[in-house]
């Protein structure tokens, strides 16, 4: 899933198919300056260069750029978990966000 939010705000809904939480790879494309504040519910990340793209994996809480920068420091370690059943991500900012997920399934 994939969702833009230019200068405004956005719903994204999501759903965990599975009975446990999930900790989902992230990534955000800033499209504003270095001042522009990109969320993701309680997850805030700053400081990011224009079209500046991070990816953030919420289970090992990890913040690296595309150049392989750890951006650890740029975001208040909100991380953002998926609970099981349907959830509603709220973007705002100016950005791009991809949520990469790979749900475990039983066979």
């Amino acid at each position: 899933n994939s969702i833009s939010a230019s200068g405004g705000s956005k719903s994204l809904g999501i759903e965990n198919p599975t009975t446990e939480t999930y900790k989902p790879i992230i990534k955000i494309t800033n499209l504003g300056s270095t001042s522009t504040v990109n969320k993701i519910n309680s997850f805030e990340i700053t400081g990011l260069g224009y079209k500046e793209v991070v990816t953030i994996d919420n289970l090992i809480c990890t913040v690296f750029n595309n150049d392989g920068s750890n951006r650890f420091s740029s975001c208040n370690r909100a991380w953002v978990v998926l609970e099981p059943g349907y959830n509603v991500l709220n973007i705002s900012g100016s950005c791009t966000v991809e949520i990469l997920c790979q749900f475990p399934m039983p066979l």
